[in-house]
């Protein structure tokens, strides 16, 4: 009995020897975002910040272990545009650490900041160059690319909460850690653009990860991680709408500044006209500036290229057409014609940059010529194409702007060499800089950057045409008659009411030749001056004026040429080179535009 009551004293005394064992400490970090909105056309949009809250599940300061190394890895639904040194993959996506106290002055006692936000994050790993750094509480710090949609920082320190490494009872940092992901770049176009204002496209989101090193009795858990949104898409450039187009005819002379149109560019939300005026070097969620962080340390890498810029492209302008556009549209005005005011504050201004990233630049100078003012720049034109950029310079982050943009088009009658050319010619808007690059670059591509989202062609004016079409009921070159033709040109006179307009004619063959065959195709002659004739016998043609011959066909014939005030004349005969027993002439009956209604003959 007394042996067994003496065994079990011993492992009593051998249980009470024995030192505690310090409970465990839980780490917390819970996962936040935020979701601003975003250009759906845009490959190198801003999205909001990621913010992991940490907080240790020891109430008091009863952990000695001040910080140890975590890596932290953000991954994003679409590609990441940030843009890269040249040498290795490191970004300007900046990874914030907050929650720590320091003694930054050297005066002993210790300040809190809620973040340590340095306008010179290091490069890669911990580091604590800055002076509100502490060996707990590290620099900002740059991102690495990993693949074309993660960010990664390896080797950052964690300032554990509530930590008393002097075990006296006073915690040394913050009752929370802060981790805030801030300026990622994302490319929101490989999601979708809607097709109208108002819609709703895809959210951008991104996954969170946290792999910690901890020391002592320490471990973290990670929450709320998966399926952040960081964006949520929208069309941009929500509308163009066009004035009334110009349209004139070809062989009146359009005074391009009398001739005024305009596009009306419109916001599908308050900020997708931005500014880069908010290029600071503070660490803040710039979303509603193209600048977002201005890097220090990367040789100029990051930042915007420049400011938001609208695009207007000119397609289908004929040869002898000159555009003319506002240099500072008046963004107050919603129709700048009537003048009917909205008080808009975004101001555009042309720039001399390039509108498109993989192309070149234009060159704009005032138009010279054709009454077009100084007040509107020249397009430049090439094959019928041009374009011109503005930058936003002023905008609200607060209200849905519009801005209308003055066009002006116009063309000199030169119709002896057909011009201008005839045809019908559009406009339409977007967002510039264009670009094809969808991921990241070495800086070499432009922030922000947009896809070609392929805007509304909106007309601008039309050339149309200066015509006559005088029909010919009937000729033959059959049983023995041949008919002789005439069309005149009377667009010349003495009385100055006509404008001197010269064109071709093209004929138009409906018949038959011989019993049953087809009828000539349809010709175009040579151009007839104003105050000349078209003369041409149906078997023969006339090679001189480029008619080709309808020999052996009998029908009608359809004159529809490029000038006013055409005037024919037919005469059918037997006689040809010869004595005629029988004769017989006509004039032409000139034909307006064809309509359900009766025709007049207007001879």
């Amino acid at each position: 009995m007394t042996a067994n009551k003496l065994s079990v004293f011993a492992v009593l005394v051998a249980i009470a020897l024995v030192p505690s064992v310090a409970s465990a400490n839980v780490i917390t970090c819970a996962a936040t975002a935020s979701s601003p909105q975003v250009r759906a056309e845009g490959i190198s949009e801003l999205v909001g910040d990621i913010t992991l809250t940490c907080t240790s599940s020891d109430t008091t300061a009863t952990n000695t272990t001040v910080s140890f190394l975590v890596n932290i890895t953000a991954t994003y639904s679409t590609n990441v545009t940030n843009p890269t040194n040249a040498t290795d993959a490191v970004t300007n996506a900046v990874l914030v650490v907050g929650g720590g106290d320091t003694d930054a002055d050297g005066d002993a006692t210790l300040t809190t900041y809620s973040e340590n936000d340095c306008a010179t994050p290091a490069d890669v790993g911990a580091a604590s160059a800055c002076a509100d750094s502490t060996a707990a509480v590290q620099d900002p710090q740059y991102g690495v690319m990993v693949g074309d949609t993660g960010l990664t920082w390896t080797g950052v320190t964690l300032p554990n909460p509530s930590a008393d490494a002097a075990g006296d009872g006073t915690a040394d940092h913050n009752a929370e850690t802060t981790f805030r992901i801030t300026g990622v770049r994302a490319n929101a176009s490989l999601l979708g653009v809607p097709a109208s204002a108002g819609t709703a496209g895809s959210d951008i989101t991104a996954d969170v990860t946290l792999l910690a090193f901890p020391v002592g009795n320490n471990s973290v858990v990670l929450t709320g991680n998966t399926g952040l949104t960081v964006g949520s898409t929208l069309l941009g450039l929500a509308s163009a709408e066009s004035g009334v187009a110009t349209d004139g005819l070809q062989c009146v002379d359009e005074a391009a500044a009398a001739s005024l149109n305009y596009i009306t560019i419109t916001e599908g939300f308050p900020t997708a006209l931005r500014d880069d005026a908010a290029a600071v070097n503070a660490i803040t969620n710039q979303v509603t500036s193209e600048a977002g962080h201005a890097e220090d340390n990367m040789a100029g890498v990051g930042g915007a290229s420049t400011a938001s810029q609208i695009k207007l492209a000119f397609t289908g302008v004929p040869t002898g057409v000159e555009i003319g556009v506002v240099h500072t549209p008046d963004c107050t005005e919603d129709d700048p014609i009537a003048a009917d005011g909205a008080d808009d504050a975004d101001t555009l201004v042309l720039t001399s940059g390039t509108c498109d990233a993989d192309g070149g630049t234009y060159v704009a100078g005032v138009v010279e010529t054709d009454g077009i003012l100084n007040t509107y720049t020249k397009v430049d034109i090439t094959d019928g194409s041009g374009q011109i950029c503005y930058d936003v310079t002023t905008n609200s982050s607060a209200l849905s702007e519009d801005c209308a943009i003055t066009i002006v088009s116009g063309w000199t009658a030169d119709t002896e060499n057909d011009s201008p050319g005839r045809a019908a010619y559009t406009v339409s808007a977007s967002y510039a800089p264009i670009s094809t690059v969808a991921t990241t670059d070495d800086d070499t591509a432009p922030h922000p950057r947009f896809i070609s989202s392929g805007g509304a062609a909106l007309p601008v004016g039309e050339v149309l045409s200066c015509s006559s079409t005088v029909l010919f009921p009937f000729v033959t070159n059959q049983s023995g008659y041949d008919t002789g033709l005439v069309v005149a040109n009377t667009s010349e006179d003495g009385t100055g009411a006509a404008t001197n307009q010269g064109g071709t004619c093209s004929l138009a063959y409906y018949g038959t030749t011989g019993a049953a065959g087809a009828a000539p195709v349809a010709d175009t002659t040579d151009s007839i001056a104003a105050g000349g004739q078209l003369i041409w016998l149906l078997s023969s043609g006339n090679s001189a004026q480029g008619v080709a011959a309808a020999a052996d066909f009998q029908g009608y014939v359809i004159a529809t040429c490029n000038f006013q005030w055409g005037h024919g004349y037919a005469f059918i005969t037997n006689g040809f080179g010869g004595v005629p027993t029988l004769a017989q002439g006509y004039l032409g009956l000139v034909i307006g535009t064809r309509t359900t209604t009766p025709e007049s003959l207007g001879n």
